[in-house]
């Protein structure tokens, strides 16, 4: 299917003055996600301006939760706030048990090998491959981390290993290590004070936790100093490499089949990871310092791939080839039913597109 995607959409890079690699489905889909990516990126960043308020007790900040647009509003608001009188508040220490850490699957490893080593994700998968051969650990074909299906390691390293299978293999047992100990108990503060008909709130996380902390207490703070300042909603979208290909591959599942992300019939070798890294060697995008960019060239592809949803009709035609398992559909009609969804949608993106002269 990989094949017949590339055969035909080849023609479509062609027209768009692209001379190089032919695109796989699963890079069509990363980009488009990239596309989108940028789209909420920049919707956050048309949003406007809102005021806070906030309140200095001793070097902790107490914060509105109401927010203003109007900047001499919230200058009349902080007008009424005193300074210097003690104000009551309320302390309360939650604890909670910090996410615990579950063993490998290839897209937990691709990331951890890219953070820890920069090993790109062909890298790890030839390597994680290597060692499974070689009996050295589990099968690094695991999608998700279930019980009793998750990378492991089986034996001790051959002294004969290379220097990427050594790090490679200790990255796996180092996080079946951190994984066999038990959750570690976070404690978190948050003071919430009424001041002047409105509520403020600081919370930070404990340092050294005790057991006796957690509770509730009333206190009475003195307030030092107040402010107004012009605060933004932090944008989620991060372009890191990681974040984002773990972003990219829960989109995909999720859009797709929730038990099945990788593609039947695929050149890209297991899951995003190498996708990424075809879209870098092809020259759509760079990944310099752990961050993804978007060439001038994936700009121009992004704009040409805008009118059509290829992404989603990609997963949803996956979704349909996860069902020859079950005998709900054969090989051979998903296979026709994609390429005639392919040669369609081929033939009407060129409808529309300036021949090359």
């Amino acid at each position: 299917m990989d094949m017949m995607f590339e055969y035909n959409f080849a023609g479509v890079l062609k027209r768009w003055y692209y001379e190089g690699g032919p695109l796989t489905r699963k890079e069509v889909v990363a980009m488009q996600y990239l596309g989108d990516m940028d789209e909420q990126a920049a919707q956050y960043d048309a949003q406007p301006k809102a005021y806070r308020i906030f309140l200095d007790y001793g070097g902790l900040h107490l914060i509105s939760d109401q927010s203003w647009q109007s900047e001499r509003v919230c200058a009349a608001i902080v007008d009424t706030i005193p300074v210097g009188e003690p104000v009551r508040a309320r302390m309360t220490v939650t604890e909670e048990d910090a996410p615990g850490v579950r063993l490998h699957t290839m897209l937990t490893l691709q990331m951890d090998a890219f953070d820890n080593f920069g090993f790109m994700p062909s890298l790890t998968v030839r390597t994680a491959e290597k060692l499974y051969e070689q009996g050295f650990i589990s099968s690094p074909y695991v999608t998700t981390p279930d019980a009793g299906n998750e990378i492991t390691v089986l034996r001790r390293l051959s002294k004969r290993a290379t220097k990427t299978e050594r790090s490679l293999y200790r990255l796996i047992a180092g996080r079946m290590e951190v994984a066999a100990m038990p959750p570690e108990k976070k404690q978190y503060a948050t003071v919430t004070a009424e001041i002047a008909g409105l509520t403020f709130t600081c919370r930070w996380e404990v340092r050294k936790p005790k057991p006796e902390y957690p509770g509730t207490s009333e206190q009475t703070i003195p307030i030092v100093e107040k402010m107004m300042a012009p605060v933004k909603e932090v944008s989620p979208i991060s372009y890191g490499f990681v974040p984002t290909l773990a972003n990219l591959t829960g989109y995909a599942t999720l859009t797709a089949d929730t038990t099945h992300p990788d593609m039947p019939y695929c050149h890209t070798v297991h899951e995003y990871g190498t996708a990424l890294e075809g879209l870098m060697r092809k020259g759509f995008i760079t990944i310099e310092d752990g961050t993804i960019a978007c060439t001038p060239e994936g700009d121009r592809l992004l704009l040409g791939l805008a009118p059509y949803n290829l992404a989603h009709s990609i997963l949803v035609g996956q979704y349909g080839a996860d069902e020859i398992p079950y005998g709900t559909i054969t090989g051979r009609k998903a296979v026709k039913g994609f390429g005639e969804w392919i040669s369609d949608t081929v033939t009407d993106i060129l409808r529309y597109t300036p021949k090359n002269e």
